[in-house]
């Protein structure tokens, strides 16, 4: 799914890219799984970043 707000993202991120248009599809209709998606983007962001400096963390850490 592409989004005009979060394509700049797809080269380097895919996943927030898609995670970011499914929330803007359906902000209006269906406002608890927007908010859920966006969850999952900050979840996905927050990893990248630590990954990014140095922290090893395992996919388990954010069940």
């Amino acid at each position: 799914m592409q989004s005009e707000k979060f394509e700049f993202l797809r080269e380097k991120f895919p996943l927030l890219s898609d995670l970011g248009a499914l929330a803007e599809a359906v902000i209006y209709t269906d406002p608890g799984s927007a908010t859920t998606r966006l969850r999952s983007f900050a979840e996905e962001v927050v990893e990248i970043y630590l990954c990014n400096n140095g922290f090893h963390i395992f996919r388990g850490d954010f069940d």
